[in-house]
C-alpha cells in the first residue's frame, strides 16, 4: 500500500509539471519544478517550485485533500514538512 501511494505522489508530480508548462513572455516557463529522491529509502521527496513574474499581490497555495475521482479524504498535507518560502531575493 504505501509503494502505490508513494508512486502515485510521484505521478502526481510529473502530471503537476507536465500542466503547469505555460511559458512568459521570454520563453520562460512560469513555473519550475525540481523533484529530488535523497532520502528515497524513508519514501521522502524533496519539491522545490519556482514561480517567476508573480507580481506584488498575495498569493495562496492550496493542497487538494481527496484525490480525483474519489471522495475519501486523504489529508496529504500530513506528509509535508520543512515549507519555507523566500522572494526573487532570497529573503524569507
Amino acid at each position: 500500500m504505501m509503494r502505490q501511494l508513494w508512486f502515485g505522489l510521484i505521478g502526481a508530480a510529473i502530471l503537476l509539471t507536465a500542466g503547469a508548462a505555460a511559458a512568459d513572455e521570454g520563453g520562460r516557463s512560469a513555473v519550475h519544478y525540481d523533484l529530488s529522491f535523497e532520502n528515497a529509502v524513508h519514501h521522502e521527496a524533496r519539491i522545490t517550485v519556482t514561480y517567476r513574474d508573480m507580481g506584488h499581490a498575495p498569493v495562496r497555495f492550496e493542497m487538494s485533500r481527496s484525490s480525483p475521482g474519489r471522495y475519501a479524504i486523504h489529508e496529504f498535507a500530513k506528509n509535508v514538512y520543512s515549507v519555507s518560502a523566500v522572494d526573487g531575493a532570497g529573503r524569507p
